[in-house]
């Protein structure tokens, strides 16, 4: 459903994926086909429709809070940083939920050491909507410090500045 060129199927799988994996007894049957639902759902969040995004949004978040390997995968999944953030970003953004979800999945995201190289290319990012979004201002604070506040933060701002 999620391959489908209808966009209200589209909506519906990833709600579906979403309300799925919420219930511990569906992880192992969900999680088997996590990288090909990673990759649909990112997808899903350059779709032009706000439902779109927000059933995709509200997916990945729950996938980002399961465990430790699915925030790597979608730490690692091209285009799904930057996807959030241009949602949050948008002009004119989706509901507030919506991106709410989308800069708690970031934050999911930077509780794993492993990510903070895929992180830390968006560090400005991440700080200018810290001092210019006052409803996401705190989730971005706690991300610059998840980023910042670690044993090896020298060595991961010198891999995030200079590519290292």
């Amino acid at each position: 459903m999620l391959e489908s060129p209808v966009k209200a199927w589209h909506c519906a799988a990833a709600e579906l994926v979403g309300r799925l994996i919420v219930n511990p007894d569906n992880e192992p049957f969900v999680l088997p086909f996590a990288p090909q639902v990673y990759k649909r759902l990112v997808d899903l969040l350059s779709f032009p429709g706000a439902d779109a995004q927000a059933a995709a949004v509200a997916a990945l978040y729950n996938l980002a809070e399961v465990n430790m390997d699915c925030r790597l995968r979608l730490a690692n999944e091209r285009w799904a940083i930057g996807r959030l953030l241009k949602i949050i970003q948008s002009p004119h953004p989706p509901l507030p939920e919506v991106c709410r979800k989308a800069a708690l999945t970031i934050e999911s995201l930077a509780c794993e050491p492993q990510n903070r190289a895929q992180l830390l290319t968006y560090e400005n990012k991440f700080a200018e909507i810290a001092f210019s979004d006052a409803r996401l201002s705190d989730t971005f604070a706690r991300i610059l410090y998840e980023l910042t506040s670690r044993a090896n933060s020298k060595l991961g701002a010198v891999r995030g500045v200079w590519g290292v």
